[in-house]
């Protein structure tokens, strides 16, 4: 859960900078009070952690269908181990990103998204479901960890860390998208990029770190290598 705390704290610096700052706005509207954006943060790490216990609901149904539980959860290890790497390489611009193929969809979430934003019957709890459903490549590298654990309490605990992860940086973006409209937007500019490109190198590094955890518990699992342990805690 750790790693998935780290993933959401770097991954949404380098990642959502870029993507979500501006729906962090659209949703928590100009100078919104802290209560409307802790509802909607709310919601939209309840759907996280909704969407964890299904996917790790999911590993532990595979493993009834497989060779064994072993043999499941190391490939949904190596498999998130893939996506990790991928998505580190991808910000640093080796290969293109995740994002390019959710493009169509996340364009018609934010459609539906505005329209209940303009028609104001929508809660913020309930905006922020939705916006946990935005497509997304950093919620997919987490899903791919939270099915991996091949239980729905585990994956739910693992979505419910990189939720919590995700809320310092979208609460600090929204805020930065607002003074950038103002006086000050220059140096309010300046300070988003700078964070995009702080927190896209600690993304690069975490991922590299999850999918090599990922890694090594798919290799672990297939009895490559052995569990690692840091006293009672299991690393891989």
């Amino acid at each position: 859960m750790v790693g998935a705390f780290l993933l959401g704290l770097t991954g949404s610096l380098g990642h959502c900078v870029g993507m979500c700052g501006g729906v962090a706005l659209l949703l928590g509207g100009a100078g919104a009070p802290p209560a409307r954006l802790l509802r909607l943060h709310v919601g939209r790490v309840a759907t996280y952690t909704l969407l964890g216990a299904g996917v790790g609901f999911f590993g532990a149904s595979l493993e009834t269908l497989g060779r064994g539980a072993a043999v499941v959860q190391g490939l949904l290890a190596l498999g998130a181990a893939g996506i990790a790497w991928y998505s580190a390489l991808a910000l640093v611009g080796r290969v293109p990103a995740l994002d390019r193929a959710l493009a169509g969809p996340a364009r018609r979430w934010r459609g539906l998204v505005g329209e209940a934003v303009a028609s104001r019957a929508v809660s913020p709890a309930v905006l922020g479901a939705f916006w946990g459903l935005l497509p997304c490549g950093l919620v997919l590298v987490a899903l791919s960890t939270a099915a991996s654990t091949s239980s729905a309490p585990a994956g739910a605990a693992t979505m419910l860390a990189f939720g919590l992860g995700t809320v310092p940086a979208l609460v600090a973006l929204a805020r930065v998208r607002r003074l950038e409209g103002t006086a000050g937007g220059g140096v309010a500019t300046a300070t988003r990029q700078r964070l995009a490109v702080a927190g896209r190198l600690a993304a690069v590094v975490v991922l590299a770190l999850v999918g090599s955890q990922m890694a090594l518990r798919g290799l672990a699992a297939f009895g490559i290598v052995g569990h690692g342990r840091l006293g009672g805690l299991v690393l891989w």
